[in-house]
């Protein structure tokens, strides 16, 4: 199991803040931090898990994520007990208040905002993830972020490390593995304003065997022509360049006989032609969807191609965020289908 942990601030005041309750508080309290809302993924309080470290057990949660088929369980600060459901929220809170998890699912995820209350419980927030024992933080390639694996064989997109104190500043945060802890320090300088919130989100991907066919190689054959591997409607043939418009469209499929918006902006590519002592060669290209696109303005995809550790042949890695809970208005089951049969042709075509 892995663990999160705030490392104590140092040179702040530790007088309490009452932290908020009610559901409108909770929502302008953690809302500049919250994921969107989602019926896509579901998440609910379970049965206590056993602590690697310990027999102590945790309130813990488990996040339902069929489109995944993943059920991930994650257990909180055993100080912590259910206190109600806020809108989008399950909220748990110490015996005085001073220490808070708001744990929500979101459309490709979930995340557990914490709030810490003063200086006094600055190292006793942790989570529990289920990762496989050993699993690294593994930098993700055209995002900034992380891969973690976990103990189902599954990977998750784990978000860079965020921290604000209450006036909104950002604070100097970063994750770190300890043998199977997952580590968040915060740093809080003189005159940080409590409480501080800290957000872990985790968004989840999805994997497609593509051979032999190298990072190098998938770069090479998609720069000399983008469409003929990309399979989507309204892909350039050259290959796109930073804001490129790119007005994509999917579909029609079986049940379902109109194409959907995927217009987006193409972001970037990243190339990162490591050695196998550094994790590797990697090479991918991340759209960011426009307000037409049917996931909402603000969402994004990536698709990163790379070897995985202990594995012959390479894989296509396929995440993102979506913003909107319904995308195009359509049953989520065939919006499903849709995009996994583009990705699956994508994968396909670059296969060797």
């Amino acid at each position: 199991m892995a663990s999160l942990i705030m490392a104590a601030p140092s040179a702040v005041a530790s007088t309490a803040v009452d932290l908020p309750d009610s559901d409108a508080a909770i929502a302008a309290f953690v809302g500049r931090m919250a994921g969107p809302p989602t019926e896509r993924i579901s998440v609910e309080i379970s049965e206590p898990i056993s602590r690697a470290r310990g027999t102590e057990t945790d309130p813990s949660v488990t996040f339902h994520a069929p489109e995944f088929d993943e059920d991930t369980t994650i257990g909180l600060n055993p100080a912590l007990d259910f206190v109600h459901e806020a809108g989008d929220f399950l909220v748990f809170a110490n015996a005085d208040s001073s220490l808070a998890s708001y744990v929500k699912s979101t459309p490709s995820g979930g995340q557990a905002i914490y709030a810490l209350g003063n200086a006094t419980v600055g190292s006793g927030v942790e989570l529990d993830l289920p990762i496989a024992p050993s699993a690294v933080l593994e930098p993700a390639g055209s995002q900034p972020g992380y891969f973690i694996e976990l103990e189902s064989g599954a990977s998750i997109y784990l978000h860079p490390a965020v921290a604000k104190d209450a006036r909104g500043h950002d604070l100097t945060t970063q994750f770190r593995l300890e043998g199977n802890r997952l580590v968040q320090d915060v740093v809080a300088p003189v005159g940080t304003v409590y409480p501080i919130l800290a957000a872990p989100t985790w968004w989840y991907t999805v994997d497609y065997g593509i051979g032999t066919r190298t990072p190098a190689s998938a770069r090479a054959t998609m720069k000399s022509c983008f469409n003929c591997k990309f399979p989507v409607e309204g892909a350039p043939s050259a290959f796109p360049v930073a804001g490129q418009l790119l007005p994509l469209k999917v579909g029609p499929f079986a049940g379902y006989p109109w194409p959907l918006n995927f217009e987006c902006k193409f972001r970037n590519e990243a190339w990162r032609p490591y050695p196998a002592d550094m994790g590797g060669p990697m090479w991918g290209f991340v759209f960011d969807g426009t307000s037409n696109h049917v996931d909402g303005y603000g969402s994004w995809i990536s698709f990163d191609t790379f070897k995985k550790d202990n594995e012959s042949t390479y894989t296509l890695r396929v995440y993102g965020e979506i913003v909107n809970n319904d995308p195009g208005g359509i049953p989520h089951n065939l919006y499903i289908t849709g995009a996994t049969l583009n990705w699956n042709a994508f994968a396909g075509k670059l296969k060797l």
